[in-house]
C-alpha cells in the first residue's frame, strides 16, 4: 500500500489506518511483556516487522515503539543475531532477515535513553552479519539489503548483488531455494530489494522479473505460492484464496505488489515524466 501510494494509486485509507491501529494495539496490549523481553508470539521477528510497519507509515516514536526496542535489546543472542521463532520457511526461516529488521528498527525507533544498549546490540549484529553465509535465497537478498542499509562497503554491496542476480532463473523469476522453481514470493522480494539498493528499472534482470510477475498473477489479482511449511497450528480459513497455501500466498502477493509499484515509481522518476498510472485502485 505504501509503494502503491508512492506510485500514484489511490489506496483504501480506512484499511491503511486499520492496519496501523491493529499493529499498534497488538503491541500496546503486550507492553509489559515487551519491556521484560517476554510474552510475544513470534518474538523478534514479530517485533521487528512491527517496527518496519511503523517506519513504512512514517509513524513517530512513542512508548510502544520504545518498549519494542527494549524487547529487541533483551532478546539478542550472544553471537549477535536474532533467530526466527520456528522453522516455517520461507517467512520464518531467515536469521539474516530477523537480524537486519531488528537492527534497523532499533536505529529508527531507539530513544536517547536506549542509545547505549542499541549501539552495543548493533555492533554485535554487524559482526555476525559480516561473517554469515546465506543458506536460502531470502538470506542472499537480505544480506544485500543489510549491506546497503547498515553501511557495507561498495565491494561488499556489489558482491552481494552479484550473488542475487546470479540466482535468477531462465523464466525471469527467482526461487526460494536453488532447486525449486521460481515463485512470486522470492521474485517480488528480490525485485523490491534490488530496486531499493540501486537497480535501474530498465535493467535486463529487473525487466525479466517484472515480466515473470505479470504473467503469473492470478485472475483474482493474487499470486499463488505453494506452502512448504509443516503446520504447527490447526488450519483456519480466513477467506483468502489458495486454501492451505493462503498465508504464504498473501505474503507473496504483498511482495509482488510492492515490487511492481516500486518499479512504476522508479520508472517514472528515471524518465522524468508524469505518473502514467491511473489514480484508481
Amino acid at each position: 500500500m505504501k509503494h502503491a501510494k508512492d506510485a500514484g494509486f489511490r489506496v483504501d485509507e480506512t484499511l491503511w489506518r486499520d492496519v496501523l491501529g491493529f499493529t499498534r494495539k497488538s503491541f500496546r496490549d503486550r507492553i509489559g511483556g515487551l519491556k521484560k523481553g517476554t510474552g510475544i508470539g513470534g518474538r523478534a521477528m514479530t517485533v521487528s516487522y512491527g517496527l518496519w510497519t511503523f517506519w513504512l507509515a512514517d509513524e513517530k516514536p512513542d512508548d510502544v515503539s520504545e518498549a519494542m526496542v527494549t524487547f529487541l535489546t533483551k532478546t539478542q543472542e550472544t553471537r549477535g543475531r536474532w533467530a526466527p521463532p520456528s522453522n516455517r520457511p520461507p517467512m520464518e526461516e531467515s536469521r539474516i532477515t530477523t537480524t537486519l529488521l531488528s537492527v534497523y528498527g532499533m536505529q529508527k525507533y531507539g530513544t536517547a535513553s536506549q542509545a547505549e544498549a542499541v549501539k552495543t546490540a548493533e555492533g554485535r549484529a554487524l559482526k555476525w552479519l559480516a561473517t554469515v553465509k546465506p543458506k536460502s535465497h531470502e538470506d542472499r537478498v537480505m544480506l544485500l539489503w543489510s549491506r546497503h542499509l547498515l553501511g557495507g562497503t561498495k565491494e561488499e554491496i556489489e558482491s552481494a548483488r552479484k550473488a542475487v542476480l546470479a540466482a535468477q532463473k531462465p523464466d525471469g523469476g527467482w526461487a526460494q531455494l536453488d532447486a525449486m522453481n521460481s515463485d512470486a514470493y522470492a521474485t517480488g522480494q528480490t525485485l523490491w530489494v534490488l530496486m531499493q539498493t540501486g537497480a535501474k528499472s530498465d535493467s535486463a534482470a529487473i525487466r525479466k522479473g517484472v515480466e515473470f510477475l505479470l504473467k503469473t498473477q492470478q485472475a483474482d489479482g493474487s499470486w499463488f505460492v505453494k506452502t512448504r511449511s509443516r503446520p504447527v497450528q490447526v488450519f483456519f480459513d480466513n477467506g483468502d484464496p489458495h486454501g492451505k497455501s493462503q498465508f504464504i500466498s498473501i505474503a507473496a502477493t504483498g511482495w509482488a505488489t510492492a515490487a511492481l509499484a516500486a518499479w512504476l515509481e522508479n520508472r517514472r522518476s528515471e524518465i522524468g515524466g508524469q505518473r502514467s498510472v491511473a489514480e484508481d485502485p
